[in-house]
């Protein structure tokens, strides 16, 4: 069985899967897909230096997921989600997910709403590294990394959408729209997210002297949000040597909390006979709404001077803002204060070389900036580079 040529350049972590099939006696056998994440230049994942888990399409539809989080924690061992009021987080072999590296067709993701940056609709395949990667990627990837495939541009026109409506207020809308006429292809999505305030039941429960005591509150046990979240991907392969392309991103996200919650607080005082006396206080649960923004874009060249020689330069960058919206201050007026801002640009230049038929060499510079600045830690700008 011959194994297909691979076409076009293959940038620093994406890599185009390609697989030759041949049918032999009324059965189809198809070829280890190509994966670049656990090095950085391609493989087949059979015979990857490093061990790289490949989660297909049809495994992400035949589990009905509709987010990230949950496909991976059905399909991928070692991953667990814990959801409350603030979201949902995720472990990675027990390591939280500030050590996890997002990828999207091989750039970082960064941000706290990284994870629904993902649209499930044009996923083609996952790429999951197990283990400490911080060599190749750095301290954030001490857990592992995870490489989201985006789809191939389609030779037409297509276009789906989806629709879903749930109790507590839920509802989502999906579009997304693939289309390629010559040397020119894309893709553009839209998602929206939006959820109620919503209560198992309306009681908080305190210890008062070994015995339970229920109070009355108003804090939701899952807080209500509203998100757009809207993707452009664009791609000129003008021939078999050169090919560009441009991405952007811009993600909206605001939690909408109730702002007649109240919660209780407990203090515990002792009588004249030194016994503890409990007492409790009724609070307002929030005087702000969180607001989460984020956009990324970036672009790239890729030359293919001959079949042993690949050349790529890509720009990115991904920029995050995290607000408190305050709608009850001191001053009795609302404000808007900046919890964290951070900025990710990264440049990429390298070139791959086959030297003979078992021997690749790899060649390149990487740049990295990283920037934060804070307001409630009164950090006015701090830049790291690599």
């Amino acid at each position: 069985m011959k194994k297909s040529p691979i076409y076009g350049v293959l940038s620093t972590l994406l890599c185009t899967l390609q697989v030759a099939a041949q049918t032999f006696d009324d059965s189809t056998h198809l070829l280890s897909p190509i994966v670049v994440t656990g090095t950085g230049t391609s493989h087949y994942a059979e015979t990857s230096p490093v061990a790289v888990s490949v989660i297909a399409v049809e495994d992400l539809k035949s589990v009905g997921a509709t987010n990230l989080q949950d496909a991976l924690s059905q399909l991928t061992t070692g991953i667990t989600t814990q959801t409350n009021g603030m979201g949902t987080f995720v472990n990675f072999n027990g390591v939280s997910d500030n050590y996890i590296l997002i990828l999207e067709n091989g750039q970082r993701i960064s941000g706290d709403d990284r994870w629904d940056r993902i649209s499930m609709d044009n996923i083609k395949r996952i790429e999951v590294f197990s283990g400490a990667a911080s060599a190749l990627y750095g301290s954030d990837a001490i857990a592992g990394v995870i490489n989201i495939i985006t789809t191939d541009n389609k030779e037409k026109v297509e276009a789906s959408a989806y629709t879903k409506l749930l109790s507590k207020g839920r509802f989502s809308q999906d579009v997304n729209v693939d289309y390629k006429v010559r040397k020119f292809s894309g893709n553009t999505s839209f998602n929206h997210r939006q959820a109620d305030n919503w209560q198992n039941n309306h009681y908080q429960e305190f210890e008062e002297g070994g015995n339970k005591v229920l109070k009355l509150t108003g804090r939701p046990m899952s807080v209500g949000y509203k998100s757009e979240n809207i993707s452009q991907r664009l791609n000129w392969k003008f021939n078999d040597k050169w090919n560009f392309h441009l991405r952007g991103n811009y993600y909206d996200y605001v939690t909408v909390r109730p702002k007649d919650a109240t919660y209780f607080t407990q203090k515990s005082t002792k009588d004249s006979l030194g016994n503890k006396v409990y007492s409790y206080a009724p609070k307002k649960a929030y005087t702000y709404d969180l607001h989460h923004v984020s956009y990324d874009y970036g672009g790239g060249v890729e030359w293919k001077p001959s079949q042993k020689v690949q050349w790529q330069l890509d720009v990115h960058s991904d920029n995050f803002t995290s607000k408190y919206d305050y709608w009850q201050t001191s001053e009795e007026e609302a404000k808007e204060e900046t919890r964290k801002r951070t900025r990710f640009v990264n440049e990429i230049l390298k070139g791959v070389f086959q030297l003979t038929k078992h021997n690749q060499l790899s060649v390149g510079l990487d740049f990295v900036q990283e920037h934060l600045e804070s307001e409630t830690d009164n950090i006015d700008a701090e830049n790291a580079y690599s």
